[in-house]
Formats: structure tokens, C-alpha cells, sequence
């Protein structure tokens, strides 16, 4: 987080100085095909095989990919240089969005929820445990210090002035476990 937002500072900075002919789109959580790093299909994944059980007291702006994209081709011709835009749609808890999940998938979503103290203390067990052990921890400290945070957002500049999709986020969902299946991470 802390990258982008000094790439953010340093591009608006060449827009001021220089007139460099910018416009910076700031995604939320993007859902969708295409996840090859496992980001956000990480979720969709721990959900659907069972391996996440847990609800952390947080929740995130979720979007489809393809409206992102959507808003960045139109920034090119509608966005004045220097203009910065949040490119999100829906405000969800966690519990609201594994309830999606598990609407698509057919699984029960994870239910249980636990005290933010206790997440803290499993992400970083976990990210010890990565370290020393060599493996990807299904949830490090940097994630569990996020999971804690309501990170709740608007869109609308980026849907008035960027005439930006606002896509169900349950077509962003079937497209991702969609691809997440065809791909094999999803049995």
C-alpha cells in the first residue's frame, strides 16, 4: 500500500510540475477472471474448499475487474490530467460478502466470527511460521491487521465523470469461480 501511494504522490507531482498528462484510478478489491497471483480469488478459494471458517469484524469495496478496466480506458478521454478517481462499487462486511460467495459456489459460508485480538495473534503465528517453514500462510499479519479495518468507499466520481460500470458484484463472483474452476484451483 504504502508503494502505491508514494507512485500516486510521485505521478500527481509531475502532473503539477511538469504537466504530465495523468489520471490516476484508484481500485477497491477487484473480483474476476484472470487471477493468476491468487489476490482476491485467494478468498474465493479459502471459501469454497472449507479452509476458512473464520469472519474477521472488517469489510472491503468490492468491483469487477472489468469495470475497473472499463473506467481506465474512459479516464483516457474524460479524465482531466490530475484528477483522481476511486474505482470501486459495493461496500460489504466480510460476513455479506462470504454469504455471496457461497451463494455462487454452494458452500457454506465461513460464519463464526472472531475478536479482532485473536486474528491478530493467528496472523502473525502464521507469518513466523511462513518465514521459518517456507510456505504461503492462508493468512499473514499484514492481512489480519487489514481484516480488522472497515474499508468502506465511494465511487461515484469515478461513476459520474468516467461513466464507470457498476457491475453486481454476484456476475464479478461467477466469473471468478468460474475461472477459478477451469484453472483447477477449485476442485
Amino acid at each position: 500500500m504504502d508503494s502505491k501511494y508514494a507512485a500516486q504522490q510521485y505521478i500527481l507531482e509531475a502532473v503539477r510540475s511538469e504537466g504530465f498528462p495523468a489520471v490516476v484510478i484508484c481500485p477497491t478489491f477487484m473480483i474476476g477472471p484472470n487471477d493468476v497471483n491468487l489476490g482476491s480469488g485467494q478468498m474465493i478459494v479459502a471459501a469454497y474448499t472449507q479452509k476458512l471458517r473464520f469472519l474477521s469484524p472488517g469489510g472491503k469495496n468490492f468491483v469487477y475487474v472489468r469495470d475497473v478496466a472499463q473506467a481506465a480506458v474512459n479516464a483516457l478521454q474524460l479524465g482531466p490530467p490530475g484528477e483522481t478517481y476511486i474505482a470501486g462499487n459495493i461496500n460489504l462486511t466480510y460476513r455479506q460478502f462470504f454469504a455471496l460467495v457461497g451463494e455462487i459456489t454452494g458452500t457454506t459460508p465461513p460464519h463464526l466470527p472472531l475478536p479482532g485480538w485473536i486474528i491478530l495473534v493467528a496472523g502473525f503465528v502464521s507469518s513466523v511460521l511462513a518465514t521459518l517453514l517456507h510456505f504461503r500462510p492462508l493468512l499473514n499479519y499484514s492481512q489480519a491487521l487489514v481484516s480488522l479495518d472497515t474499508q468502506f468507499y465511494s465511487p461515484a466520481k469515478a461513476v459520474e465523470e468516467l461513466h464507470m460500470p457498476q457491475t453486481d458484484i454476484r456476475i464479478a463472483l461467477k466469473a471468478a469461480f468460474e475461472w477459478l474452476r477451469r484453472e483447477q484451483y477449485c476442485p
